[in-house]
């Protein structure tokens, strides 16, 4: 079920697949603002996974049209959202459209001790997290 951006939170949507045990957070293309974006983001994230049920599903983060520059310029912001986004999960994985944003992620979670793959191909992401067309 598609839930869209949403007012409070223009920024991620939230899709769940529950055929196939499958929850996708993506982010959108509208730049942020502030730190208050990404802490909407956090709240909406929390709100929606846990409803989800994050132990019964795995996850895909797809960032291919997110702002890379967002995730530099909101370090610190982004660091709770990536904890937030992944908390409880058995198996995520990242999806990115560039070289570039495959090695700036992978760093991110490195740094954060996230365990997650990063991906810019769609069908590796899913095929990793165990997940079929």
């Amino acid at each position: 079920m598609p839930l869209p951006s949403s007012p409070d939170s223009p920024h991620i949507t939230v899709v769940v697949d529950a055929a196939r045990r499958l929850i996708r957070v993506a982010r959108t293309s509208i730049p942020l603002t502030g730190e208050a974006d990404v802490d909407a983001m956090v709240r909406r994230a929390r709100a929606e996974l846990d409803r989800a049920g994050r132990r019964s599903n795995v996850l895909l983060i797809d960032l291919r049209v997110a702002l890379l520059s967002d995730e530099t310029n909101y370090a610190a912001a982004m660091r709770k959202l990536r904890a937030e986004i992944t908390r409880g999960f058995a198996r995520s994985a990242f999806l990115v459209t560039t070289s570039v944003g495959r090695i700036q992620v992978g760093r991110f979670l490195r740094e954060e001790h996230i365990d997650a793959p990063v991906f810019a191909d769609e069908a590796e992401a899913l095929r990793s997290l165990g997940v079929t067309r």
